[in-house]
């Protein structure tokens, strides 16, 4: 199976809000994939939740291809929890995109903001 894509949430203005974008669970295999091209990294907020209500889960964004990707960066998302990660576009995106790895039971969401 292919990656989940995520749906981004955009805020494009100061003093306005949105309705968020539902959370999208990883595709086991292959996880999910966010596009933030022509978004600027430092207003991509992702968020991970654990829909797990008996365990913590293990979260993968997978390093990229830039010249600061010497990582991927490891996240444990509380039981029943919900993680916030901004990255540099320069250590964890491809092509555009960001890499998110974890079980069905990970979501993903994003928010850019203005």
């Amino acid at each position: 199976m292919a990656a989940t894509v995520i749906s981004n949430t955009v805020i494009n203005k100061f003093n306005k809000y949105v309705t968020v974008t539902t959370a999208a669970a990883c595709n086991a295999t292959d996880g999910a994939v966010v596009n933030i091209a022509g978004a600027a990294d430092q207003r991509v907020l992702l968020l991970i939740t654990n829909a797990d209500t008996a365990n913590a889960e293990m979260v993968t964004i997978k390093k990229g291809s830039g010249l600061s990707a010497t990582a991927d960066l490891v996240i444990s998302v509380p039981v029943s929890g919900v993680v916030a990660a901004v990255v540099e576009s320069s250590g964890f995106v491809t092509g555009g995109k960001i890499t998110v790895t974890g079980s069905a039971d990970v979501k993903v969401q994003t928010i850019v903001l203005p």
